[in-house]
């Protein structure tokens, strides 16, 4: 026996050795299987929760398409603010109307008014125009022309709008002055723009301008003269915050020639927003086409007048009216706060707000912010206050200042 072993000891000694490493895997290989088991298990449940995740995402498989509509209407929204703010800058024009309005004083516009209403009564006489408190003279321009529609001729002279300032002034502030003396240039280039629509020859007679009132010392002075803006908004182009105008009523007796050219000489930043037109029952006005007795209908062709009237005339002329036309005279166009007022009130939809705009991807909320604000406010950027409410909502650490210097280059 120990000679067997003797001569066979490396063989048993593999044999010891191969035994015990194949117990060794055999071991392993045991303690692995219960492993994979328990990983198949875990994939068998990732598998049904999968299942479960994509069956419950099914009924949101809109989100994508919502969002690919809603980048394109931020696309549009922006091409139609840019037409929009394009058309605004036309209607204001680059002239300084208003230029060193701010350094008058409140008896600078006493004596600007005061020389306004002596400068155009004596105008409305050199255009011919009739108005009221006018000088009667010789002539007989203007007699029976508008007979339905005549004025009283007493001791009220006519205002223009600031009768309630002929002859005193009242204690007002400075700036409800300056908005009085910007009202009266704005009548000035209205009522200039009435005197030469009339034709020589031709009748014209001005009943009176309405004007909104400017403050509330304006309101006590403007008696029978004020226009209430708060009835004809729905007409207006004025918006709270967003376009400020001021608004004029005119009225005068005219021919309807005056009245076409009236409206083709008004220039922006005149907006023309209603006309109403009544013809006068007694005005002088006739027939051109001949109403004989075998003729019943004035638009009848006549044998007789074919040959002689050749030449094609109106079949009324001379046709007195009473024109009433309302406009706004556009002052300033603001930025629309409308878009940063609700991204204000939550962090979500904030965030969610300045992603539509496809900024490269990863990009900071800082660089998504200020694409914003140069995409969606060209013209002017919004108030430093509302910068500084979106940046408290989205926990930015910058300051409004930063971001209209970067977006608007302020200062």
């Amino acid at each position: 026996m120990k000679t067997f072993l003797r001569v066979n000891l490396y063989f048993i000694s593999f044999a010891i050795l191969a035994g015990g490493i194949f117990a060794s895997l055999l071991l392993l290989s045991c303690n692995h299987s219960s492993d994979l088991n328990e990983v198949l298990g875990d994939i068998e449940a990732l598998d049904r929760n999968l299942a479960k995740e994509i069956d419950d995402g099914a009924g949101f498989g809109w989100i994508e398409a919502n969002l690919n509509l809603a980048r394109g209407d931020n696309k549009n929204l922006l091409a139609e603010r840019a037409r929009e703010l394009k058309k605004w800058r036309e209607i204001l024009g680059r002239d300084d109307v208003f230029a060193g309005v701010e350094k008058k004083a409140s008896d600078d516009v006493n004596a600007e008014i005061s020389r306004f209403l002596d400068l155009y009564r004596k105008a409305a006489g050199e255009y011919s125009v009739k108005i009221k408190g006018a000088p009667k003279t010789g002539t007989s321009e203007f007699g029976g022309l508008f007979p339905s529609e005549e004025i009283s001729s007493g001791e009220d002279r006519e205002g223009f709008g600031f009768a309630g300032y002929d002859g005193s002034w009242p204690s007002i502030s400075d700036n409800e002055a300056r908005e009085l003396l910007r009202q009266k240039l704005i009548s000035e280039k209205l009522l200039l723009t009435l005197f030469k629509a009339k034709q020589n020859g031709e009748p014209m007679e001005l009943l009176g301008i309405r004007r909104e009132p400017v403050g509330d010392v304006d309101r006590q002075r403007i008696a029978d003269e004020a226009l209430s803006v708060d009835s004809i908004a729905n007409v207006l182009a004025k918006r709270e915050g967003t376009i400020e105008t001021y608004a004029f009523e005119i009225n005068f007796l005219a021919r309807t020639s005056a009245l076409r050219t009236f409206l083709n000489s008004l220039q922006y930043p005149f907006l023309v927003r209603d006309i109403s037109v009544r013809r006068l029952e007694n005005s002088s006005s006739s027939f051109t086409a001949n109403n004989n007795s075998s003729t019943n209908s004035p638009f009848a062709p006549n044998s007789n007048n074919i040959a002689v009237n050749s030449k094609t005339l109106p079949i009324i002329k001379d046709v007195g009216s009473r024109f009433t036309i309302l406009v706004e005279y556009v002052l300033s166009v603001h930025a629309d706060l409308d878009l940063i007022k609700p991204l204000c009130s939550n962090n979500l939809l904030a965030e969610c707000t300045l992603g539509i705009d496809d900024i490269e991807e990863g990009a900071e909320t800082d660089e998504k912010l200020k694409a914003f604000l140069r995409r969606h406010y060209p013209w002017s950027p919004p108030p430093s206050s509302s910068i500084s409410d979106l940046l408290t909502v989205l926990g930015s650490d910058r300051d409004s200042k930063y971001f209209l210097k970067q977006a608007f280059g302020s200062k």
